[in-house]
């Protein structure tokens, strides 16, 4: 491809069986949709001028724009003459396209220059034996799938960066990630299946944890930004979480956000007014339950939220001074008893005015301490379905 060729149209070699060897010079501006998709006999690339090629627009859209280049074909990718294992990105070069080296097999490691700004969707993706790189301060965005089932282990995002799309990091070996205070969005599923082992990201402005983010991750432990305000389905599903924190600036916890973990502690905030269905489904391990909420919401009958929460030891719920209704269905999560809560202790404050519709209906709980005044426990509505916790009580 010379540079008297400036752009090629969409599919140009879109099917090409023979087609063996694709050499890039210099004077490529564009490269449509679909370009060389499905060319699946391409032995080498030749990229003969760098520079240039990086600057080779493609489709930003990931579903066109991952098959426009050919190196998701090749078997062998050469810069210069050599086969490309170390990867020198030259200073001035701000963007790296849409899979400009996707499946470069033999890449193990890059050096970014200190002008790059956008890494942009499945540029490094399925690089198996990329190990080493360091981001550059001036890094502002990383797209979908950028370093997706990379070997890299260890990261520091740079205090510059913005932007981390969805299935960045997804399958990647990473364990240790340092997360810094610009970033603001973290895609779905962006660290989801690594080997990562905890996420303080306290020092970022992120509001919302997105779907899958941390799901199927080796997560032990995490640190929640004082932004936050919304924690995405199966956000951290199936992680090995033993302690969870909810600040009070968290309002929703979304569908099996937390289902499947082995949590031991749990402290809900103040603000939280919404728990979806099955958000912290099949928490055997839990023996410590803190409510602090004072704006929780209903839950639905048949939640599943609390399913086999505190199976394994038991389980303590403490009601915190403040709270003044506990919503109905709160522990009622599913009409199998087996899988009830096994809660052996609930501390109620006299705070607590209402207890809500089959908030602990059917369970057998051994003891209910009860907080307040006997003027308090006295007006307090427990509600026809939740009677027979009323003999349990200790003031």
């Amino acid at each position: 491809v010379d540079k008297i060729v400036a752009d090629i149209e969409n599919e140009t070699f879109r099917n090409c069986p023979k087609l063996a060897k694709v050499t890039f010079n210099s004077g490529v501006k564009e490269i449509g949709a679909y370009t060389f998709s499905n060319s699946l006999k391409i032995e080498n690339v030749y990229i003969n001028d760098l520079v240039s090629y990086l600057g080779i627009k493609t489709p930003e859209d990931i579903a066109y724009g991952q098959y426009a280049l050919p190196t998701r074909w090749s078997d062998n990718v050469y810069v210069n003459g050599e086969i490309l294992k170390n990867l020198v990105i030259p200073e001035g070069v701000t963007r790296i396209g849409n899979s400009a080296f996707c499946n470069v097999e033999t890449l193990e490691t890059v050096k970014f220059p200190s002008t790059l700004k956008e890494i942009h969707a499945n540029a490094f993706a399925s690089c198996w034996n990329l190990k080493d790189f360091t981001f550059p301060e001036s890094l502002e965005t990383i797209g979908e799938f950028a370093f997706y089932k990379t070997s890299i282990t260890e990261l520091v995002l740079p205090s510059s960066l913005e932007y981390i799309g969805n299935d960045a990091f997804e399958f990647s070996k990473l364990i240790n990630v340092k997360f810094d205070d610009k970033l603001t969005h973290i895609g779905d599923r962006a660290f989801a299946y690594t080997y990562l082992n905890g996420a303080d990201l306290s020092n970022t402005k992120l509001e919302y944890v997105e779907d899958e983010c941390f799901a199927h991750s080796f997560v032990k432990g995490i640190n929640l930004p004082s932004s936050l305000k919304d924690i995405g389905q199966r956000a951290f599903l199936s992680t090995k979480l033993t302690d969870l924190f909810i600040s009070d600036n968290v309002e929703i916890i979304r569908e099996e956000a937390f289902a499947n973990t082995p949590l031991e502690r749990i402290y809900l905030g103040k603000n939280l007014k919404q728990i979806d269905n099955k958000a912290f489904y099949n928490a055997t391990n839990l023996v410590s339950l803190e409510v602090a909420s004072e704006r929780l919401n209903d839950f639905s009958n048949g939640n599943h939220i609390f399913t086999n929460a505190g199976q394994d030891r038991g389980l303590q719920v403490y009601i915190l001074e403040g709270v003044t209704y506990l919503p109905s269905n709160m522990f009622f999560s599913t009409s199998n008893i087996d899988e009830l809560a096994n809660i052996k202790i609930l501390s109620i404050p006299g705070s607590v005015t209402n207890i809500g519709s089959k908030a602990f209906y059917y369970l057998d709980i051994d003891r209910v301490n009860y907080r307040g005044s006997i003027e308090q426990y006295n007006s307090l509505d427990f509600n026809f379905d939740n009677l027979d916790i009323g003999g349990k009580v200790y003031a």
